[in-house]
């Protein structure tokens, strides 16, 4: 899913599949993050997909800020939840 979507980013002009390729990628992201969860005994505590999209803005803006900022208008921001550089949710 993850290669799927980092190919589309890469070959659609259309926006909104720019915006569906790069949903494709933060769900990769969220499904690693997640089973990390599962596996360290938090799973109950993570975020909803959509409150990760939020957590991930900042970092879907190095990808595609114009696309980002569309994701950011629908699932809105939520900076310094997860760290730069990081794609996997922990408590805190």
């Amino acid at each position: 899913m993850k290669q799927d979507g980092y190919e589309q980013t890469r070959r659609e002009e259309n926006e909104a599949d720019r915006v569906d390729a790069l949903l494709m990628i933060t769900r990769s992201w969220l499904d690693r993050s997640l089973h990390s969860a599962v596996t360290d005994g938090y799973w109950t505590k993570h975020p909803t997909f959509e409150a990760y999209v939020a957590m991930m803005i900042p970092h879907l803006e190095t990808m595609d800020s114009v696309m980002a900022a569309t994701l950011e208008a629908r699932f809105g921001r939520t900076p310094g939840m997860i760290y730069r550089g990081q794609t996997y949710w922990s408590p805190r």
